[in-house]
């Protein structure tokens, strides 16, 4: 069965791309670009190495961190407001993590969405509020790192902070492996 996600814009793209050219212009022609922005291409491959620090300011306020989590198995999801298979992910997400959260589990949701807005009118539509912890990546620095090209995507990282599953698109299935997924993560 096919996954349901949608392409990132060709704003987004254009950028990760002109800055991935720019990586062979003469040191003197470019600005180097925060280096957690950038991938390189031996690191595509995400499964098996540690996800890094994620620090974001939270939809709702505060601050939302990786580390905060640390000895959890934790879901690691991006969405964006214009993204039709993430409306239909949100709340079914929502519903595992309230079944799942006592028991060392933790969903840490990205938006991508340019503003804050976007995402809060995305989620009033959805008639329900997510209960777990909302970070804004309106800059791109945390989509960038991990090379996120559709929506949505997760990864599922293990409680030592390293990735043991990516995930593109939503299917119904994924949520009835997710249990199976994170019993391998705890090993």
């Amino acid at each position: 069965m096919s996954r349901n996600s949608c392409r990132l814009g060709r704003a987004p793209l254009a950028a990760l791309l002109l800055a991935t050219l720019g990586l062979f212009l003469p040191a003197g022609a470019r600005a180097q670009p925060p280096a957690d922005r950038m991938v390189p291409a031996s690191d595509l491959d995400f499964v098996g190495k540690p996800a890094g620090e994620i620090s974001l300011p939270g939809l709702d306020g505060g601050t939302v961190r990786l580390s905060d989590h640390k000895g959890k198995v934790v879901l690691l999801n991006f969405w964006a407001s214009w993204c039709g298979p993430c409306q239909r992910e949100m709340p079914a997400l929502d519903t595992f993590y309230q079944q799942h959260k006592g028991k060392g589990f933790v969903v840490l949701s990205i938006n991508v969405d340019r503003d804050a807005a976007s995402a809060r009118a995305f989620l009033k539509k959805l008639g329900k509020p997510m209960t777990f912890p909302i970070g804004v990546d309106d800059k791109s620095a945390v989509l960038g790192r991990f090379a996120v090209d559709r929506m949505p995507t997760s990864f599922l990282v293990d409680p030592n902070g390293v990735i043991r599953r990516q995930i593109v698109g939503f299917r119904d299935e994924d949520l009835g492996l997710l249990p199976q997924w994170i019993a391998e993560a705890r090993k």
